[in-house]
């Protein structure tokens, strides 16, 4: 079974606020209405950070970045992009996000879970574990299938200690490293550095349900 995934080194990591040194969680306005939860939309590459600009007076955003390495004129240049091109993270109501976007910035969606053709959200419990995963250890992927592709072979496994307590995915071997690739709000993450002492095996799992049900992704406006 090919695992095709994106390969670079990545940090789960926005760009902080360069006097304040926020961590990404906090950047931008309030959520609104109290909500904390988050929604994601894909945007054109080269308008992410317009895109991202305009999302931030009023909601909070995050962009997952990763860390390529390019060699120009004998000299290794280190550079971030985002991981997958025009991801944009955003925490609030789903409502009104989509209502600030038809207003301001028509065209775009947010994306949508083809199971349920409602609009994709992360607990916030769930999202700011991921937002705070050390680089330096954890190496992110973000893969192309949905869960279900990766279940036929490798174990179901829950995490009971760390950062990520309480995830539940698959063991799966990835470029020579055992990872736990898990599902949020639809999209596909494989995380390396986890250890053998912080698993354990998961008996009953609606992620289990779900990669029987063959459950898909829908990512409409967006690459």
């Amino acid at each position: 079974m090919p695992l095709y995934s994106t390969d670079a080194h990545s940090k789960a990591t926005g760009q902080h606020d360069g006097a304040g040194g926020k961590p990404p969680a906090e950047r931008g306005a309030a959520p609104s209405a109290g909500c904390t939860s988050w929604c994601y939309l894909f945007a054109h590459h080269a308008r992410v950070a317009v895109v991202e600009g305009m999302l931030r007076e009023r909601f909070c955003t995050f962009v997952h970045r990763t860390t390529v390495y390019r060699k120009e004129n004998k000299k290794v240049r280190e550079q971030e992009r985002p991981t997958i091109s025009g991801l944009i993270f955003v925490q609030g109501d789903k409502a009104d996000i989509q209502q600030f976007l038809d207003a301001r910035l028509p065209g775009l969606r947010l994306a949508t879970d083809c199971s349920t053709r409602a609009t994709a959200v992360i607990a916030d419990d769930r999202m700011r574990p991921f937002m705070q995963l050390d680089p330096g250890r954890n190496r992110i992927r973000l893969m192309p299938h949905p869960i279900g592709y990766y279940s036929e072979g490798h174990p179901l496994v829950k995490l009971t200690q760390g950062l990520l307590a309480g995830f539940e995915g698959y063991l799966v071997r990835i470029s020579r490293n055992k990872c736990l690739v898990t599902s949020m709000g639809g999209i596909t993450v494989a995380i390396s550095g986890v250890g053998k002492a912080s698993l354990d095996e998961a008996e009953r799992s609606a992620m289990q349900a779900e990669a029987n049900s063959g459950g898909s992704h829908e990512t409409p406006g967006g690459k």
